[in-house]
């Protein structure tokens, strides 16, 4: 039996990479004196995607003589490397000019950037491979963490430093911008709200990239609320992912079950004795069960999630071509944190990892999240607004500074049950990057697990 296994002729296997690639394309930048090409070569091959750490120092030597509008051929760059000690290192001047001879046309430099880019990528693919066979060695934790770490080793990969639609001249798209707003239609993508105030005050909806967090006090309708948001979204055609971190699939869709039919919640619990409804619940009942599996919902109702968990579901979808365009997470404090450092500081990690998802993924995030006891004790406002404040958000000032918009649920319903404005609540918009605050009144039917519009007048 040979002592070859698989896993030691993978070990012994040279990583890929082209050095004859790597010497065109930096003979192609030490000979480009007009700046024809170099732009495009350090887009697509930046000095850290080459092989030879030697090749990398040297294109970093031009891009810093490129910037600052110098010469930057053979001679130029030998001189930098002298005074700073590392001529000899990277194979001082008989070297430099070696390269320049590697390329017949400097013009070619671009094409052979793109086989450094190549290799650079397939490196990258087999460390990700490494980095998941470690955790599967020696990764400590619980194993749906690991999973979840696991599964994103593979979004670290790169293929350039920046994506090609990053970078745009102020007047694109100038003209498109225009006749939208000419024939009405919205800039952006948004994502329907089921409150007509509320879709008026965010400008047409929810929108890709942002990160929405809705406070409450405990029992006030965080849960409620986002899956109002949730089940709204998928009606429209939206795809929904929900992580409910504190209710199990079944209460969920009891619940959404209750919103959409009318039927009293408790009512539609599974229960020792059969259920019984009238003619007119059946028929509500079978309608909903005709459009359920339309609506495109997806619930994870782990109770242990992470960053790393929200962020590796979301890339797993999209590998799927099934990316979420609406991610709802219920609720942060219940999120895993490492306990490495304070808790401020923790859960404000995970509000800036959201928010990095939402822009990196083009999805929206809605972060439920508790508030401060404090709210309920303090004063009302004479011109109505929300007594609470973005920092009000318990434990970490960061959720409140992280978010796009964040919305401050005021249940009257439960704070006076016998006063003037019982049975209603207030959607109070604290913040909104792209628009202004503001309040908008609600009608809060919790026997039916939901939030709805006034009627009018």
């Amino acid at each position: 039996m040979s002592d070859h296994t698989p896993a030691s002729h993978n070990a012994e296997r040279e990583l890929p990479h082209d050095i004859d690639a790597e010497k065109a394309t930096i003979g192609a930048a030490l000979l480009d004196e007009r700046n024809q090409v170099i732009g495009q070569i350090l887009e697509i091959a930046p000095p850290e995607f080459f092989y030879r750490p030697a090749h990398g120092e040297i294109l970093s030597v031009i891009r810093e003589l490129a910037d600052q509008g110098e010469p930057h051929d053979a001679i130029a760059v030998n001189s930098v490397l002298l005074a700073r000690g590392r001529s000899l290192a990277v194979g001082g001047a008989p070297y430099l000019h070696t390269l320049t001879e590697s390329v017949p046309v400097h013009l070619n430099g671009p094409f052979h950037a793109r086989r450094v880019a190549e290799t650079h990528t397939r490196r990258q693919i087999i460390a990700a491979g490494t980095r998941m066979a470690q955790i599967g060695f020696d990764g400590d934790g619980e194993i749906d963490d690991l999973l979840a770490h696991a599964v994103a080793a593979p979004d670290t990969i790169t293929t350039g430093p920046t994506r090609p639609d990053t970078v745009k001249g102020l007047a694109a798209g100038f003209m498109e911008h225009m006749d939208g707003l000419d024939q009405g239609r919205p800039e952006v993508p948004t994502i329907p709200v089921p409150f007509a105030d509320l879709q008026t005050l965010l400008g047409g909806g929810l929108c890709p990239g942002q990160l929405v967090t809705i406070g409450a006090l405990s029992g006030h309708g965080k849960t409620v609320l986002g899956l109002d948001l949730a089940r709204h979204a998928a009606k429209a055609g939206t795809r929904v992912l929900v992580h409910s971190l504190e209710m199990p699939h079944e209460q969920l869709q009891e619940r959404i079950t209750s919103a959409e039919t009318s039927i009293v919640s408790h009512r539609l619990r599974v229960s020792p004795e059969p259920a019984t409804f009238s003619e007119d619940e059946m028929a509500r009942l079978a309608e909903y069960a005709s459009r359920v599996h339309s609506m495109d919902l997806i619930i994870d109702d782990a109770s242990e999630v992470s960053l790393a968990t929200v962020r590796a579901r979301v890339a797993s979808m999209e590998r799927r071509g099934e990316k979420p365009e609406l991610v709802v997470v219920d609720y942060l404090q219940l999120m895993q944190t490492t306990k490495e450092d304070r808790r401020d500081l923790e859960l404000g990690r995970i509000t800036r990892g959201l928010k990095l998802l939402a822009k990196d993924k083009q999805v929206c995030v809605v972060l439920l999240a508790q508030i401060s006891k404090d709210v309920a004790t303090r004063p009302d406002k004479e011109d109505g607004r929300s007594k609470a404040r973005l920092e009000d958000f318990r434990e970490s000032a960061a959720i409140g500074h992280d978010s796009d918009v964040a919305i401050m649920i005021e249940n009257h319903n439960i704070l006076d049950p016998e006063g003037p404005l019982a049975g209603t609540a207030t959607l109070h918009v604290v913040k909104q990057r792209m628009g202004s605050p503001g309040p908008v009144q609600v009608a809060a039917q919790f026997h039916y697990s939901r939030f709805t519009d006034l009627p009018q007048g």
